[in-house]
């Protein structure tokens, strides 16, 4: 960087300066963090936070370079905490923690319950109806839950192909909803010719719920102009082979 040309220095200046902004710091120390100098954003944010303890944006900040940058989960869980006490419907502190809830944690009850506060204030939050889908399919099977959580996400994108597929599994395994469960496989396949999951699904589905053996036998034979050496599908032509017989 050109010697007089240093906007991290001249930031710095001002914080020596005057220290009263907590923009100052945030700004200085993104500044670091895009400069790939984590170490020095660390040390900016909790300098800010020494002055500003109950700044959102710096709290924020913090635990988020804590968690991403130096794995210390845990203090950037009490941070993004002491967020939501100072203000209650802060999202962004509420993403941070339900993702850590589920994956770190695994404390399953406790991110459905923030992910549930999350698309409450932000129902536009397309991973966030996501995530509930799949943890009411899962981990609480609730069917019927994790179809309406599906649903919201397909009205945000009409073409999500892995929310198509769930909703696909749900209806053709326990809705019992065959002609549903097919309508979802087939939209994945107008978005999407070449998909693996939804050709198999629409094989399984048309050679033995349907006994439309030829149906199955077309979608088979994508799947193996896509994958021959694919075992599964190989099992299947062999199998599409003898009921032929």
């Amino acid at each position: 960087m050109t010697e007089g040309h240093d906007p991290l220095g001249l930031i710095k200046g001002l914080l020596e300066e005057t220290g009263s902004d907590p923009g100052f710091y945030l700004r200085l120390g993104a500044g670091y963090f895009i400069e790939g100098d984590h170490e020095s954003a660390r040390i900016t944010f909790e300098e800010g936070l020494e002055r500003h303890p109950d700044d959102i944006d710096l709290l924020n900040s913090l635990a988020t370079l804590l968690v991403t940058r130096f794995a210390e989960v845990d203090r950037g869980r009490m941070l993004y905490e002491r967020v939501l006490e100072i203000e209650p419907r802060d999202v962004d502190s509420m993403k941070a923690l339900a993702h850590l809830l589920a994956n770190h944690y695994l404390d399953r009850d406790a991110a459905r319950i923030m992910f549930g506060r999350v698309v409450n204030l932000d129902p536009g939050f397309m991973d966030g109806w996501l995530q509930l889908g799949m943890l009411n399919e899962g981990e609480f099977s609730q069917l019927d839950e994790a179809m309406r959580c599906y649903e919201r996400a397909l009205r945000l994108d009409g073409e999500h192909l892995f929310v198509l597929y769930r909703l696909g599994q749900i209806l053709e395994y326990h809705a019992q909803d065959l002609d549903g469960a097919r309508g979802y496989y087939e939209r994945i396949l107008d978005i999407d010719p070449d998909n693996l999951h939804a050709l198999n699904a629409l094989c399984s589905l048309m050679g033995g719920r349907f006994k439309d053996l030829e149906k199955a036998r077309e979608y088979n034979q994508r799947v193996l102009a896509l994958q021959p050496d694919d075992l599964y599908a190989n099992t299947v032509a062999q199998w599409l082979s003898v009921s032929e017989e």
